[in-house]
């Protein structure tokens, strides 16, 4: 299996993600497209052997290390593409994200006119944690980008700490954790706080170390735009609040929660279906 097979799929507009899952003869090649997977193509093991060291060395990873799931960035071009290996029963899976060069604008999300206007009108007033929500592959970190563009085109200085960066979106200082020498989310919100930025982007909150820092910052006068994986506001409150030591404060700095999911759509297309929800003046609008 030469580079050029796997170039059909990665320049293919439809696919978000190429898998090769490992079985005891065989691997299986499956692709996503809007539709949901494509059927197993069945490859050569010692093909995709081989494919998959040209792989993890062009993205950086560790060639060597086939025990512990390794994650990296490959460069085609312009083009990113996130790998990510995990050791199974049968030897090493790959997964394969393409990721967009700019992201989404807000208004190629397919938000509501009611909910874009809220958006626009909150980053007006001013806020403190912004929180978008919803299950994996519902499209929370593009959403977050497309905040981050938008921000970042209103003039502001947004630092994004992502695990890693997906999507590169121009004017705005992004990280990429590296925790095998230290950064992890903790050190590199400390550190961005020295940067003199007028918004955070932290790519998700998954402990309380970060979910601590995050209102810290927030609590401190630098605005915070995350992701978790929970549903509405209530529930994005109770969520917060176990996580982190300072649950006193959660309910100061939650300014707002977007929580959103994929449906199918037209053509096999899926659509976002978003709340907005904002917590101003007293109580929690609902947009």
């Amino acid at each position: 299996m030469e580079h050029d097979f796997l170039s059909t799929y990665l320049m293919d507009e439809a696919v978000s993600d190429v898998h090769f899952i490992p079985q005891e003869d065989t691997v299986l090649l499956r692709v996503r497209r809007p539709s949901g997977l494509s059927d197993p193509v069945h490859i050569d093991p010692k093909d995709y052997g081989v494919l998959l060291q040209k792989v993890k060395l062009a993205g950086g990873l560790n060639i060597s290390e086939k025990r512990l799931p390794q994650d990296g960035i490959l460069h085609r071009g312009d083009q990113r593409v996130r790998i990510s290996t995990l050791r199974s029963i049968h030897g090493e899976a790959l997964t394969l994200r393409l990721l967009g060069k700019g992201g989404r604008t807000l208004e190629k999300l397919g938000l509501s006119e009611a909910q874009l206007a809220g958006l626009r009108e909150l980053f007006f007033e001013g806020f403190s944690l912004l929180v978008i929500t919803g299950e994996t592959g519902s499209g929370k970190s593009t959403t977050l980008k497309a905040l981050v563009r938008s921000l970042t085109l209103r003039g502001a200085k947004v630092v994004s700490i992502e695990d890693p960066v997906e999507i590169n979106v121009p004017g705005s200082l992004e990280v990429s954790l590296h925790e095998a020498i230290g950064l992890d989310y903790e050190r590199a919100i400390f550190a961005s706080l020295r940067q003199d930025p007028d918004y955070l982007a932290i790519g998700e909150i998954r402990d309380q170390k970060t979910c601590d820092h995050c209102i810290r910052a927030a609590l401190s006068g630098h605005p915070v735009v995350t992701t978790l994986h929970s549903g509405g506001y209530d529930f994005a409150l109770r969520r917060l609040e176990a996580l982190t030591s300072l649950s006193d404060f959660v309910p100061t700095v939650l300014t707002a929660v977007l929580t959103q999911k994929l449906t199918p759509g037209i053509n096999g297309e899926r659509r976002l279906n978003a709340a907005f929800y904002w917590a101003r003046a007293g109580e929690v609008v609902k947009l």
